[in-house]
C-alpha cells in the first residue's frame, strides 16, 4: 500500500478519477464531411467499436492534447504518449462499464439529467445561467442533436454513478495516514557531485570504429519516408466574403426559432445558508431557525448582507458572499424558488427551509420575462447562417471536384475546367511537413497513408475542405556511409564522454564506500562538492535545474546504512551522499490529520477502481480488427 501512495502521492489521477474518469466526448466532429464507413476496429463482448467512433475519440484526445503543450508537442511525443491505444482502451472501457452498471441497475433519472446540463459552464451565458439559446446553438455547431447529446451524458452520468458506487466504501486508518504524512513531510540535506560528460575532451573517434559502428546500428541512421503532393483547397472563409444574407432570410430563422430567444423571469440573489441534517431533531431545528431570525436581524440593522454571507453562511457560495447568478424559477428546488421570487429588489426574506437547511434569501435583482428582439439577434443570426451556408458551398464545391476526379484522372484538366488552383508541395517527411501544410495534421496523415497517384477523401482541415493526390514518394533507406560518418563521428565522441563520466561516477561510488571522505573525491575528480540544504519531495532542489527532480527523488531513496547512490539524468550522473534526514515535529500530523485521512482515502480510492477495472477488462471478451492492426503498423 505504501509504496502504491509513494507512486501517486500528488493525486492527480485520483482527481481526474472522480471528475471525469470517464471522459465525455461531447462534440465529436466525424472527420471527413462525407464519411459512411461503417467498417469495425474491435469488439467488446460481440459489440463493435467503429472505425469512426475511434477516429473521433483519437481526434479528441490528440486536440486536447495540443492545446495543453502548444508548440512543444511533436509527433514523436504523441508516438510516447501512445494515444491510439489510448483512444481504443477509452472505448473498450466504456463499454465494459455501461455493461456494467446495466448488470447492476443502475440509472440517472431525468432530473439529475436535466441539472448537469443546466451546470455546464458552455451553456451558460455571462451570468453563469443556463440559456436554452446557447445550448441549441452550441449542439447545432457541433452537429448533433439534443436527444444525441442527452443520451450520450446519461451514458456517461451513469458509469460515473456506478464508479462511485464501487470506490465509495473505500476507508483510510489513523495509522496508514501517520505513516504517510510523515513520508511525505520528511526533508533531507544532501551533497552531492556532478559527472558532466562535456568535460571529458579531446576525444577522437578512429575510421575503424565508425565502419563497426554503423555496421550495428545502421537501422538507426535509416532516411524517413518523404512523399510530394498536390491538392485543391477549398477555405470556408473565401466562402463566406460572397454570401449576402437576406433580411427575410434572418427574420425567417428568428420566427422559426423564437423560443430561444425567449428569456423567463430571473432572481439575481444572495443567500446565506444555515445547514442541517436530514435526521436533526425539533430542537436542532428550531435552534438554527432562531439564528437565521438573529442574522436577518444584523442584515435589517444596517450591516451588509455579502459580509454577512462570508461570516455565517455554510453554503458553497459563502466565499463569494452568498451571491448566485440569475436563476429560473425550475433551477431552484420548489421552497427557495418561490420565495425568492415573490421578493422585490433588495428585500430580504423571513427563514425558508428546504433539504438543505434554513435560508436566508436577499433579491439583488430582478430580471424580468423577455424576448430579445429581431433588431438584437439579427446581427448574430446573419453571422450563424453566413457561416453554415459558407461550410455548404464548401463542401459542395469539394465534393464535385472529388466526384470529378474519380471519373477522369487528369487533375490538370479538371482543375482548368473548374478555375480551381493545384498547390503542389516539395517533398516532405511525417516530422518535417511542407510549410503550406505543416499544422494541417489529417492533411499530413493522409498524404502517409494514400499510394502513389491515389486520391484522398474529402478531409476536413482547420476551416477548410481538402482533397490531395500523393504524385511521388522517396521510401526510407540505409544511407551510404560516407553521407553519415560525420554524423556518426558526433555520435560516438558523446557515447564515449557519457561511459567516461559514467565509470568515473562508478568508480568514485565504490571509494567512498571504502570510508574515503566526500571532499577527498572531488578533490581527486576536480568536482565541486555542493550542498542543497534541506528540502521535501515536493520541493526542486536549488541550482539544480532541469535534472533537480530525479536527484530529488534518489535523495529520499538513500539512509543512514546507505548514504550513497549515482543518479543518471539526461545531462549527466551524480553522485549524492546525505548529510541529514528530519521528520514532522510532534503533533504535526494532528493538525493536518482530516486533510491527510482524505488524500488517503482518495489513493484507495484509487487503487480499488483500477483493480477492479482490471478485473472486468479480463472478463470481457476484446477483439481487434485489421483495420486498427493495420493503423497501429
Amino acid at each position: 500500500m505504501l509504496s502504491f501512495m509513494r507512486t501517486h502521492a500528488t493525486g492527480w489521477i485520483i482527481k481526474v478519477l472522480l471528475g471525469a474518469i470517464v471522459v465525455v466526448f461531447i462534440f465529436w466532429g466525424a472527420g471527413s464531411f462525407n464519411s459512411e464507413n461503417k467498417n469495425n476496429i474491435g469488439t467488446v463482448n460481440g459489440k463493435p467499436i467503429t472505425i469512426e467512433k475511434y477516429n473521433e475519440v483519437y481526434n479528441r484526445l490528440t486536440a486536447d492534447i495540443s492545446r495543453k503543450f502548444g508548440k512543444e508537442l511533436d509527433k514523436k511525443m504523441l508516438k510516447t504518449l501512445d494515444i491510439e491505444k489510448k483512444s481504443f482502451l477509452y472505448l473498450v472501457d466504456k463499454i465494459i462499464l455501461s455493461d456494467e452498471a446495466k448488470r447492476l441497475n443502475i440509472k440517472v433519472a431525468n432530473q439529475e439529467l436535466a441539472n448537469a446540463i443546466k451546470k455546464n459552464k458552455t451553456f451558460q451565458n455571462e451570468n453563469g445561467v443556463f440559456d436554452d439559446q446557447i445550448y441549441n446553438r452550441v449542439l447545432n455547431a457541433s452537429r448533433m442533436t439534443p436527444e444525441k447529446y442527452e443520451a450520450s451524458l446519461k451514458e456517461d452520468m451513469v458509469i460515473q454513478k456506478l464508479i462511485m458506487f464501487v470506490i465509495g466504501n473505500a476507508k483510510a486508518g489513523e495509522g496508514e495516514a501517520r505513516k504517510w504524512y510523515n513520508w511525505q513531510n520528511s526533508s533531507v540535506n544532501i551533497k552531492y557531485l556532478f559527472f558532466d560528460p562535456l568535460s571529458y575532451k579531446n576525444i577522437s573517434v578512429s575510421k575503424q570504429e565508425i565502419k563497426d559502428y554503423f555496421k550495428t546500428h545502421s537501422q538507426d541512421y535509416k532516411t524517413p519516408e518523404q512523399v510530394k503532393i498536390e491538392y485543391c483547397s477549398f477555405n470556408i472563409s473565401d466562402y463566406q466574403k460572397k454570401i449576402n444574407i437576406s433580411e427575410q432570410e434572418i427574420k425567417n430563422h428568428y420566427e422559426t426559432n423564437i423560443e430561444k430567444y425567449k428569456s423567463p423571469k430571473k432572481v439575481e440573489a444572495r443567500h446565506i445558508l444555515l445547514k442541517l441534517d436530514k435526521d436533526a431533531d425539533k430542537k436542532k431545528v428550531a435552534a438554527r431557525k432562531q439564528e437565521a431570525y438573529d442574522i436577518i436581524r444584523k442584515a435589517k440593522n444596517g450591516e451588509d448582507f455579502a459580509e454577512l454571507a462570508v461570516k455565517f453562511s455554510e453554503g458553497p457560495s459563502a466565499a463569494n458572499g452568498g451571491y448566485i447568478s440569475p436563476f429560473t424559477k425550475e433551477m431552484m428546488v420548489k421552497p427557495f424558488s418561490e420565495v425568492a421570487f415573490s421578493l422585490k429588489g433588495q428585500e430580504i426574506s423571513q427563514p425558508v427551509k428546504t433539504v438543505f437547511g434554513w435560508h436566508i434569501i436577499k433579491a439583488e435583482k430582478i430580471h424580468n420575462k423577455k424576448i430579445t428582439s429581431f433588431n438584437e439577434a439579427k446581427q448574430n443570426i446573419a453571422t450563424q447562417l453566413k457561416a453554415e451556408k459558407a461550410k455548404i458551398m464548401a463542401f459542395a464545391d469539394a465534393e464535385e471536384l472529388y466526384n470529378a476526379l474519380t471519373l477522369r484522372s487528369d487533375w490538370t484538366a479538371v482543375s482548368k475546367e473548374k478555375q480551381i488552383s493545384i498547390i503542389q508541395t516539395d517533398f516532405f517527411t511525417f516530422d518535417s511537413p511542407h510549410r503550406d501544410i505543416e499544422d494541417k495534421d489529417t492533411v499530413i496523415e493522409a498524404a502517409f497513408a494514400l499510394q502513389n497517384m491515389e486520391i484522398s477523401d474529402i478531409i476536413e482541415s482547420k476551416n477548410e475542405f481538402v482533397v490531395i493526390r500523393v504524385i511521388d514518394r522517396i521510401l526510407p533507406e540505409i544511407p551510404a556511409l560516407e553521407k553519415v560518418k560525420d554524423k556518426i563521428e558526433k555520435d560516438l565522441k558523446i557515447i564515449i564522454q557519457r561511459d567516461k563520466a559514467k565509470k568515473d561516477a562508478q568508480n568514485a561510488l565504490k571509494a567512498l564506500s571504502k570510508d574515503k571522505v566526500f571532499e577527498d573525491i572531488a578533490k581527486k575528480y576536480n568536482l565541486d562538492s555542493n550542498i542543497t540544504g534541506f528540502f521535501k519531495k515536493t520541493e526542486r532542489i536549488k541550482d539544480n535545474g532541469y535534472d533537480s527532480m530525479p536527484v530529488s527523488k534518489a535523495a529520499f531513496e538513500i539512509s543512514s546504512e546507505k548514504p550513497y547512490k549515482i543518479v543518471s539524468v539526461k545531462k549527466g550522473w551524480y553522485l549524492i551522499a546525505l548529510i541529514d534526514k528530519k521528520f514532522p515535529k510532534k503533533g504535526e500530523f494532528e493538525k493536518n490529520k482530516e486533510k491527510t485521512l482524505n488524500i488517503i482515502k482518495e489513493i484507495k480510492r484509487e487503487e480499488l477502481y483500477i483493480k477492479w477495472l482490471a478485473e472486468l477488462r479480463n472478463k470481457a471478451k476484446i477483439s481487434t480488427g485489421k483495420l486498427f492492426n493495420n493503423k497501429k503498423k
